[in-house]
C-alpha cells in the first residue's frame, strides 16, 4: 500500500515538473478574428492562448482579404504575446476604398438633401449666411480656402466648377475673408494628389497644409434648369461643421454671370465697350466706383458746358446773321452807319469767339472721353489679372509624360 502511494506521488510530481517547464503563447492579431495555426494545432480565430513546450514554434496567420503571413516564435519558460498586424490585399484595399468613397458620396447626398430643404433662391445670400454664423472679433479677417465643389446626383462637373467659381468671386469681395492664394492652393493639391478627388482626403489635412482657418466645401445637384448648391463651412482645426446653408440657383443665370465675370473681363472688351457708351460705366463694372464717379462727373460737366456753348453760339450766330442780312430790326433811329457797322462787327466777333470756344470744349471733351476709355481698359486688364488668380481659372500645368513634358490647362480640378 505504501508502495502504491509512493508511486502516485512520483507520478504527480513528474506531471507538475513537466507543466512547470511549459511556456504560454498569447495570440491577438489585427484584424480580430484572423486565423492562427501554431505548429500542428488546428487554426483558431484570434485571440487565443496556448501552452507549449519551450523552444521554437511556427505560427501561420490567415484572414480573408488580408495577406497571409508566417513567422518563428522563440519561447522559453516566460509568456510570449504575439500581435501581428496584417496588410490588406490589393483587391481588398481597392474594394474598401471604393466602399468608403460610396459611403462618403451617400453622406454628401443626404447632407445636400437635408440642407436644401431650407434653401433660398439666392447663392450670395446663402454665402452671407455662412459668414454671419462665424464669431469673430471686431475687424478680424479670417483665412478661408474654397475646396472644389463636388457634383452629385448626376450633375456635370462643369456645374460644380461654375458654382465654386461663383462662390470665390463673391467671397473675394467680402472684406471679412482672406482667401488662400490660388498658387498656394494649387501647389498643395498637386502635392497631395487631390485634383479631382479632394473630398477623398482628410479635410483637416488640407486645411493644415493650406494654413487656412476655415474651409468651404459644397455639393451641386441639378434639377431641371436649377442648380441645387449645398454649402458647409468647416473649422480646419477640428473638422467641425460650423455653418451650413443652401441655395436653389437658376442655372442659365449663373452661367451667364460667370461668363461675364470670367469671359468679358478677361479680354477687357466689356469694360471698354461700356465706357465708350457711358463714361465711368466700365470702371463701375470692374468694381472701381470712385474712378467711375470721377470720369462720369468730369465728362458730364464737359458735356453740359459743350451743350451750353453750342446753344450760346447758335444764338450769337442768329444775331450775326441778322446783321449780315441787314435786317431792319438791327437799325436804331438816328444811328450813324459807322455805329451800326461797329455793332455788326461785334456780333460777328462774338459768334466767332463762341465757335472757337466750342472747338476747345469739344476737344477737351473728346480727350477726357478717350482718357476715360483708356482707364476703363486698364481697369478691365486689372480685373482680368485678378480673375486669373482665382482658384480654378485656366492655368498651365507641366506634367511628366513618356515623351517628355506635357502642357495642359486646368479648370476646377480637371485637366483639359
Amino acid at each position: 500500500m505504501q508502495k502504491i502511494s509512493f508511486a502516485l506521488f512520483l507520478g504527480a510530481l513528474a506531471i507538475l515538473s513537466a507543466h512547470a517547464g511549459e511556456c504560454e503563447i498569447s495570440f491577438a492579431a489585427e484584424p480580430t478574428g484572423a486565423m492562427g495555426a501554431l505548429d500542428s494545432f488546428p487554426a483558431a480565430p484570434s485571440p487565443w492562448t496556448k501552452s507549449v513546450l519551450p523552444g521554437t514554434h511556427r505560427l501561420s496567420v490567415t484572414s480573408t482579404g488580408w495577406s497571409d503571413t508566417a513567422f518563428e516564435i522563440a519561447c522559453d519558460s516566460t509568456a510570449v504575446v504575439v500581435a501581428p498586424r496584417l496588410r490588406r490585399t490589393k483587391s481588398s484595399a481597392d474594394s474598401a476604398k471604393a466602399a468608403r468613397a460610396d459611403s462618403l458620396s451617400r453622406a454628401r447626398r443626404e447632407f445636400a438633401r437635408a440642407t436644401l430643404a431650407k434653401a433660398s433662391d439666392d447663392l450670395p445670400a446663402a454665402l452671407d449666411r455662412l459668414s454671419s454664423g462665424i464669431h469673430r472679433d471686431s475687424g478680424q479677417i479670417l483665412s478661408l480656402a474654397v475646396l472644389p465643389f463636388q457634383a452629385v446626383g448626376g450633375a456635370p462637373s462643369e456645374a460644380a466648377t461654375m458654382a465654386s467659381e461663383t462662390a470665390i468671386l463673391r467671397l473675394s469681395k467680402d472684406p471679412r475673408w482672406k482667401l488662400v492664394e490660388r498658387e498656394r492652393f494649387q501647389s498643395v493639391l498637386q502635392e497631395q494628389a487631390l485634383w479631382g478627388a479632394a473630398a477623398a482626403a482628410s479635410e483637416l489635412e488640407v486645411g493644415r497644409a493650406l494654413e487656412a482657418r476655415y474651409l468651404l466645401a459644397g455639393t451641386v445637384a441639378v434639377d431641371g434648369l436649377r442648380r441645387m448648391v449645398a454649402l458647409r463651412l468647416i473649422d480646419a482645426t477640428d473638422g467641425r461643421v460650423v455653418a451650413a446653408s443652401a441655395a436653389k440657383v437658376d442655372g442659365p443665370a449663373m452661367d451667364e454671370a460667370l461668363k461675364q465675370a470670367l469671359g468679358e473681363k478677361l479680354d477687357m472688351s466689356g469694360a471698354v465697350f461700356r465706357s465708350l457708351i457711358v463714361p465711368g460705366w466700365g470702371q463701375f463694372w470692374t468694381d472701381r466706383p470712385l474712378r467711375g464717379s470721377f470720369w462720369l462727373a468730369a465728362d458730364a460737366g464737359l458735356v453740359g458746358a459743350f451743350v451750353w456753348s453750342i446753344l450760346d453760339w447758335a444764338d450769337k450766330d442768329n444775331t450775326a446773321q441778322t446783321y449780315k442780312d441787314r435786317d431792319a430790326a438791327t437799325f436804331s433811329p438816328g444811328e450813324s452807319p459807322d455805329r451800326w457797322l461797329q455793332r455788326a462787327n461785334k456780333a460777328v466777333q462774338e459768334r466767332n469767339d463762341a465757335a472757337d470756344r466750342n472747338l476747345i470744349i469739344g476737344s477737351t471733351l473728346a480727350g477726357v472721353w478717350a482718357l476715360n476709355v483708356a482707364d476703363a481698359a486698364w481697369c478691365g486688364w486689372r480685373a482680368a489679372h485678378t480673375t486669373r488668380e482665382r482658384y480654378f481659372a485656366f492655368s498651365p500645368i507641366l506634367t511628366p509624360d513618356a515623351a517628355g513634358l506635357r502642357l495642359s490647362l486646368s479648370l476646377g480640378g480637371t485637366t483639359r
